[in-house]
């Protein structure tokens, strides 16, 4: 059988032997929608390529550069899958993408349990000429398909080269997918904007410049960060004013996480050092030999064991339990509330927090674990 000819009628792009204009090579470079007739499948040309009306923020240029490079260098086909949450930037890396890869991207979305199959096939063995199969939030219509699997192994056709870009707003797809980098060669995650993008969109809404580090400090508790989030908090206080930023958290449509901490609590009485980390350390070292002394026999202590132990058992109390806070470790400073007492002291390396409380006793946080729960995002066990 003789190569397909690609014809042109307008925007519509089919095979066949009649028409206006042929195209031998296969399509010319822009974005097409698989539609159906009474006749088969064809493609429609939608537009030259992609075009962004707005500002792009975070786009993650070196990544975009890395694949391009490999295509460059590499032969056979090519998977990239970007996962992430909605709004974070994915789908616009994934159109850039496109856009510098220079090739015919066909949006492939589904039609149908029915009719996916039939389309896969068409695909497989029609698109006659390099090209990008572009699945935009694949895990809804195509996780449990094992014909896009075959696609992506070439079986129906190897000759030309195919990208296979996929993005997916939840991991939930077939595990053939992972772990094979003959399907999928780069899957990268996009979380939370970083804080960098975050001020980023604020310098360029916000009228009030004053009021960037309150937005900053109130993401801090956000469960999901994206740039229309900031974009709508930013908006909000450019209506309202900076006053409304209480407001924002208790009935804007935005979920706020709470952080619960598990700890093992070391209460110092009559505690007269200033405090230093070096000073916390010496408290602390105290304190495990104190604790190492309590396993002792009190008949096997030696004089200076006794009066170490007298004086430590007037100074030390230990206890376990949990919290939750506004704040992740990381975030919580001097000023802030812990457990009801104002934080004096926090370190992120040795993992705990100081307090002190109305009674002046000093209380030291050993942080064990923390986590977060919500709807959005489920369980998140954060590193400590």
């Amino acid at each position: 059988m003789g190569k397909q000819i690609w014809l042109q009628d307008g925007n519509v792009f089919s095979q066949g032997s009649a028409t206006t204009v042929s195209h031998p090579e296969g399509l010319p470079k822009g974005i097409y929608e698989v539609k159906v007739s009474m006749t088969g499948f064809y493609l429609s040309k939608i537009a030259e390529s992609f075009t962004f009306d707005y500002k792009l923020y975070g786009l993650n240029q070196k990544f975009i550069d890395y694949v391009l490079k490999t295509y460059e260098n590499t032969t056979g086909n090519l998977g990239v899958l970007l996962d992430g949450i909605k709004g974070t930037g994915k789908t616009v890396v994934a159109k850039e993408l496109c856009n510098r890869l220079q090739l015919p991207v066909i949006l492939v979305q589904s039609m149908g349990v029915d009719t996916n199959s039939k389309l896969i096939k068409y695909l497989s063995t029609s698109i006659d000429f390099d090209c990008i199969f572009f699945f935009d939030e694949y895990e809804k219509e195509f996780k449990n398909s094992s014909d896009v699997l075959s696609f992506m192994d070439g079986t129906y056709n190897s000759i030309y080269r195919k990208v296979f870009l996929l993005t997916t707003n939840e991991l939930n797809v077939d595990p053939n997918l992972l772990g094979r980098p003959s399907r999928i060669r780069y899957k990268k995650s996009f979380s939370n904007l970083s804080e960098e993008v975050t001020r980023e969109i604020l310098n360029d809404i916000l009228e009030d410049k004053t009021a960037i580090e309150k937005v900053i400090e109130l993401t801090h508790s956000m469960n999901i960060i994206t740039i229309d989030l900031i974009k709508a908090i930013a908006t909000e206080i450019n209506i309202h004013g900076v006053e409304a930023l209480p407001n924002i958290k208790e009935t804007f449509n935005i979920e706020f996480s709470r952080f619960t901490y598990l700890y093992r609590e070391v209460q110092i009485r009559h505690c007269d050092l200033k405090f230093t980390p070096e000073n916390i350390k010496s408290i602390l070292k105290a304190f495990y030999k104190f604790k190492e002394l309590k396993k002792k026999d009190w008949e096997k202590y030696t004089r200076e064991e006794r009066k170490s132990y007298n004086e430590w058992s007037t100074k030390f109390n230990e206890d376990y339990g949990s919290t939750t806070e506004d704040k992740e470790l990381k975030y919580l400073e001097p000023g802030d509330y812990f457990e009801d007492d104002r934080i004096l002291m926090v370190s992120i390396k040795e993992k705990y927090v100081v307090t002190m409380t109305d009674y002046g006793n000093i209380r030291i946080y050993i942080i064990n674990s923390c986590y977060s729960t919500s709807k959005a995002t489920g369980l998140v066990n954060y590193e400590l």
